[in-house]
């Protein structure tokens, strides 16, 4: 497979459908795998409780481990609001809009972020996520509502 504009648009819209279907429980989520890179990395330019900024994610695996940590508090779902798709560079910027509920209580949360997902093809020609870049508008919010 190629990175064309066709093929990266396809690949983002693949991954937050399946995102928002598989992400939120540990055994479905597995199934994100197959979007990241082994050597995949995350910085998201905020902190959590008094940790260090920016945090960062090594590894796809430790990527979807703190997504189900993080799933275990609140449940959420993503909705791309604008795309911007530089194929020379392979990278993808996201405006979206995410809704986050707390499961206990049912609370709401909304969010706006901005991702810059660089693209790459593995040995088989798939394409994958080679890294994201995250920022919110509001992470002090965003980081209360998790529990590890």
């Amino acid at each position: 497979m190629e990175l064309t504009y066709e093929n990266m648009k396809k690949f983002m819209e693949d991954y937050f459908s399946c995102f928002n279907k598989y992400s939120q429980n540990f055994d479905p989520c597995q199934k994100m795998g197959k979007f990241w890179a082994k050597d995949f990395k995350l910085t998201a330019y905020f902190s959590r409780n008094g940790r260090s900024s920016p945090i960062k994610i090594t590894g796809g695996n430790e990527f979807r481990d703190m997504l189900t940590k993080v799933h275990q508090v609140v449940s959420e779902t993503l909705t791309i609001r604008d795309i911007v798709i530089d194929k020379k560079k392979k990278k993808v910027a996201v405006l979206l809009h995410s809704q986050k509920k707390v499961r206990a209580t049912s609370k709401l949360y909304e969010f706006t972020g901005i991702g810059i997902y660089q693209l790459c093809l593995d040995k088989d020609d798939i394409i994958k996520f080679k890294s994201l870049d995250l920022c919110v508008d509001n992470p002090k919010n965003l980081t209360s509502l998790w529990a590890y």
